[in-house]
């Protein structure tokens, strides 16, 4: 429980279709009405295969604020990360977060956290301890950046990264599957493993 006023669970689309279809509608509001984005899919089967996580309202469980974990070797990607418009400025998107890392940190310890930040958003990355991996590049028509986040120091010799080259991958140059971007991870986690 986040406050008195909101609560922040994470769940699983199969156990409840019905809080998925509400996120998705904060999504359209947040990605298609206030950015200008195409219109999102319904129910995908990354929405299947995602951990996600939500915000909701104490009283009526409104749902302000949604992000999900989409695992996809070798990396657990942050996607879809929305407040609603009336919620933000409140550390929701913070905390929301935090969430995710903590999930990340518990079930997907051997991949390697990842989110796509538009250029209005870097900096809230790096406040939560994400570093820009990548130069910018296009996704969904916008302008993002690859960061990740550092994984703790005894799981670095586990991480399933090491055995990625990045080549294998269909990518777009500067997304975590650009073979540069991946050996920029890597490097960038071999220069702290060795201090």
């Amino acid at each position: 429980m986040i406050g008195c006023e909101v609560t922040i669970q994470d769940f699983d689309v199969w156990k409840d279709e019905g809080l998925l279809t509400q996120c998705r509608l904060l999504c359209r509001e947040v990605f298609c009405q206030e950015c200008g984005l195409q219109e999102l899919s319904e129910i995908d089967a990354e929405d299947k295969n995602s951990r996600h996580i939500v915000v909701q309202l104490t009283g009526n469980n409104s749902v302000i604020g949604i992000s999900r974990l989409h695992s996809i070797q070798p990396y657990i990607k942050l996607e879809q990360v929305a407040v609603r418009k009336d919620w933000r400025g409140r550390a929701m998107g913070y905390r929301l977060c935090r969430r995710a890392i903590e999930l990340a940190e518990c079930f997907y310890s051997r991949q390697v956290l990842v989110t796509y930040s538009h250029h209005s958003t870097v900096k809230f990355y790096e406040q939560l301890g994400f570093m820009v991996a990548s130069d910018e590049f296009r996704d969904a028509g916008i302008l993002h950046k690859t960061m990740f986040y550092f994984p703790r120091r005894n799981k670095l010799p586990t991480l399933h990264l090491w055995g990625f080259g990045g080549a294998e991958c269909k990518y777009t140059p500067g997304d975590c599957f650009d073979p540069a971007v991946v050996e920029r991870i890597k490097e960038t986690i071999m220069s702290f493993k060795v201090d």
